[in-house]
């Protein structure tokens, strides 16, 4: 007896379900801005200014320290990503693909993206959701282990959990 389901997965059914997730993406994205660690350094603009003085944080025989680079001389050069992401603030509604989520928090977030998107954010030291309010409403996460690649047929997206820390 022949298998009624032989040939039902197509390589046009997987395009199609690649086009439908491109689209449920495009269409519910949210601007992050990812946030690398710190790899580089300039001279500290307020210690340079005054450098008249041997120590130019020395008042009678009080020491202070710079209050931009606390006496180190080094500010760290922040270097950032924009990236667009699908976030999930609900975690009663985070997706499991074989991860345990019942860690998940309120606060915690869950993103949902293209694969392309997987090298920025294994780089991320933290990130930031929704730039267009960042100045006046950001908190940071940090990512809760490794974004987990899953797809139809083809590991075309991934989803990373996200832990907030302030």
């Amino acid at each position: 007896m022949s298998n009624p389901f032989d040939g039902l997965i197509t390589t046009e059914l997987i395009t199609q379900f690649d086009q439908a997730i491109s689209e449920v993406i495009r269409a519910n994205e949210t601007p992050a801005r990812i946030y690398l660690p710190i790899t580089r350094y300039q001279s500290c603009s307020a210690c340079v200014t005054n450098t008249g003085n041997a120590n130019p944080f020395l008042r009678g025989k009080q020491t202070t320290s710079c209050q931009v680079c606390g006496g180190t001389n080094k500010i760290g050069i922040i270097t950032t990503i924009d990236i667009n992401l699908v976030t999930i603030f609900d975690y009663k509604k985070w997706q499991s693909f074989g991860t345990d989520i019942a860690f998940a928090k309120r606060g915690d977030v869950q993103t949902f993206s293209k694969i392309s998107t997987i090298k920025d954010i294994k780089r991320a030291d933290y990130i930031v959701f929704d730039t267009d309010i960042e100045a006046s409403a950001s908190r940071k996460f940090k990512r809760m282990g490794e974004p987990e690649p899953i797809g139809f047929h083809r590991k075309n997206y991934i989803i990373t959990a996200w832990e907030v820390v302030s």
